[in-house]
């Protein structure tokens, strides 16, 4: 399970108190710990219902989830092997659009710093931008997979530019990567936006108060926050709401984005 960024994890809790229901969060290491905690509080009763985030691609909460009847919504794309309603953006689309804006800057040479590989999304982007970059006939497109934290965006983004083919353009899967990409460049005199471009995967106030501001890809999280909350309580109620996307990311032109060095 993972911390929910503070505007998601205010909008569950607004929309749900609105039914008179409480938020109720409990951190865990891993799996294991969460099935064990998700078995706990529904057998004392301590909960309605469940959101589960941050979906693996074998995930093995789920099973548990539908094996103890509990009400629940994914927060991810809908799955082949399950049922219960989810909640999603479209990741497909946004990392195409982020490769589609730099390829009509003129990159040719582009790198992706993704994060957990176990995570479905992770894979879903990963699969986006070298699906993106093949279409487009792009060379090399290299992913180096992470665990999303600032120092493995430092180590990331060394690797990538002490390669004698660097690339010019390089999208990271949050905002703390990038801004940590923003540092490296500075180390190894690498100008952003002149020499290097970055974009970041997440929007946040990061992205405006480091310097250069961040290219980023936004989403509303607000309105995510209330959509999933909504899909809850019906289910919750004994409905049987069906999946539902979320409305489209958009990209965010700033000044960390330009045409590749001649």
């Amino acid at each position: 399970m993972k911390i929910l960024d503070d505007k998601r994890y205010n909008q569950y809790r607004d929309q749900l108190s609105r039914h008179g229901v409480g938020l109720l969060l409990q951190f865990v290491d891993d799996h294991l710990a969460a099935i064990e905690a998700m078995r706990r509080c529904w057998a004392e009763r301590r909960v309605d219902g469940m959101v589960l985030t941050d979906l693996w691609t074998e995930d093995t909460r789920i099973p548990v989830v539908e094996e103890l009847r509990i009400p629940a919504v994914l927060v991810g794309g809908p799955r082949a092997d399950s049922r219960l309603p989810s909640v999603w953006t479209d990741d497909t689309a946004a990392v195409t659009s982020a490769v589609d804006y730099l390829v009509a800057l003129g990159h040719r040479r582009l790198a992706r710093v993704a994060g957990l590989p176990a995570l479905e999304h992770t894979q879903v982007r990963i699969g986006a931008f070298r699906a993106a970059a093949e279409a487009r006939d792009l060379a090399g497109a290299d992913v180096i997979e992470t665990d999303f934290t600032w120092e493995a965006g430092v180590r990331a983004t060394r690797t990538l530019l002490s390669r004698r083919d660097r690339p010019t353009a390089i999208l990271y899967d949050n905002d703390v990567m990038a801004a940590a990409a923003l540092n490296v460049a500075q180390e190894m005199g690498i100008a952003v936006p002149d020499e290097l471009s970055v974009v970041a995967g997440d929007d946040s106030q990061l992205c405006y108060l480091v310097r250069p501001a961040l290219t980023a890809l936004a989403r509303d999280i607000q309105a995510y926050g209330v959509h999933t909350a909504r899909i809850l309580m019906e289910v919750i109620d004994g409905r049987s709401p069906a999946s539902q996307p979320e409305g489209p990311t958009r990209l965010v032109v700033r000044a960390s984005t330009a045409r590749p060095p001649a």
